[in-house]
């Protein structure tokens, strides 16, 4: 077994290192990537690195390398992610090994510590926590909604495309967050990145939308027989009645991911439903199937955000809007090194 760097030639010898995840109860998606590296040039500075045996590629890892902040300090971390090994591969210590390159790339590089976010059901990864002493700081919900038609919007939100700009409205308001990257890096071209934003008085409310498209396609692998008939009635109706997206199996879910929300003043929250349901409409106009949000199980605005970001009574009523559980691991390198699970930053480019 051979664990070098990957190099673009790799892509025709792969195996099968697509990606399934359940997203909502019953339904399950196969993440295509479009190359091993696709996500990881999110990413200013990345590693991706590939286990081949026998002339195939038949797993792959990818570290980025972040200037963040943590307990306090500027230092700079390892995110390792996008750990794929083919069926064929498995229960052979290709993940060990793929895992061990990727940690030792972010030492030599400088990192006081690295992370990784984990599904929260992967019975198969946790052994390999426990191995390279990965503990857990905190439980992240990836927020599922259908897109639906909102009614209009009562507040203008505004948006902002320039990176520059972007990260001059969020940077004030995250940057004594762990993990947090300050500047226009945090949103590259790649990402689409835009900042929507509505304003009241002295209260504001913003997020950022991006696409994850230039580097995976989500395929819907299977659906419950009970949700197809009540496609071709939702497909009936759906010109008379506001109704969120049902998937079909086989077809492709476009996405859209939103960062975390910026709030400041009394009336934010009230603004932030606002701000979703024009992202709402703006995804129904743009033929986008779902939205995803990641947050702090412990975040204290959960129940809030969640019911701000909703596609509606509706869709909690079936049961379309759902959660995806994971896992945040920490390992710090540095004594002293620690990260604050109460003032922890999610970067939409980690999902």
């Amino acid at each position: 077994m051979d664990i070098r760097p990957y190099e673009p030639q790799d892509e025709e010898r792969k195996s099968d290192l697509d990606l399934h995840v359940t997203v909502r109860p019953g339904v399950r998606i196969c993440r295509r990537y479009t190359h091993l590296d696709a996500h990881a040039r999110m990413y200013g500075r990345c590693h991706t690195f590939v286990a081949e045996h026998e002339g195939r590629i038949v797993g792959v890892i990818s570290a980025a390398i972040k200037d963040v902040r943590l307990a306090g300090q500027s230092t700079r971390a390892g995110y390792l992610f996008g750990l794929r090994v083919a069926p064929q591969a498995r229960r052979h210590g290709v993940a060990s090994a793929l895992h061990a390159r990727a940690e030792q790339a972010t030492k030599d590089d400088g990192a006081a510590a690295t992370y990784a976010i984990v599904m929260a059901d992967n019975a198969s990864v946790m052994p390999l926590t426990s191995k390279f002493a990965l503990a857990q700081t905190d439980r992240v919900e990836t927020l599922v909604a259908p897109v639906a038609r909102q009614r209009s919007d009562r507040t203008n939100v505004r948006t902002e495309h320039l990176p520059e700009a972007i990260a001059q409205r969020i940077d004030p308001f995250f940057e004594k967050h762990d993990l947090f990257v300050r500047g226009s890096e945090r949103y590259p071209a790649a990402g689409q990145f835009v900042l929507h934003c509505a304003e009241r008085g002295s209260s504001s409310a913003a997020v950022t939308v991006s696409s994850h498209s230039a580097a995976f396609q989500d395929l819907v692998e299977f659906v419950p027989a009970c949700l197809r008939p009540l496609r071709c009635f939702w497909d009936t109706i759906r010109p008379l009645v506001t109704l969120p997206h049902i998937p079909v199996r086989g077809r492709t879910v476009s996405t859209r991911w939103i960062g975390e929300p910026v709030l400041d003043g009394p009336e934010a929250m009230g603004l932030l439903h606002e701000v979703f349901r024009h992202i709402h409409n703006k995804a129904v106009e743009e033929g986008v199937h779902w939205l995803m949000m990641p947050i702090r199980s412990s975040d204290p605005r959960r129940q809030l955000i969640r019911d701000a970001f909703s596609a509606g009574r509706l869709a909690r009523l079936l049961r379309a809007d759902s959660t995806v559980p994971s896992l945040l691991l920490f390992k710090p390198f540095v004594r002293g090194c620690t990260v604050n699970p109460e003032r922890l930053y999610l970067d939409t480019r980690d999902f």
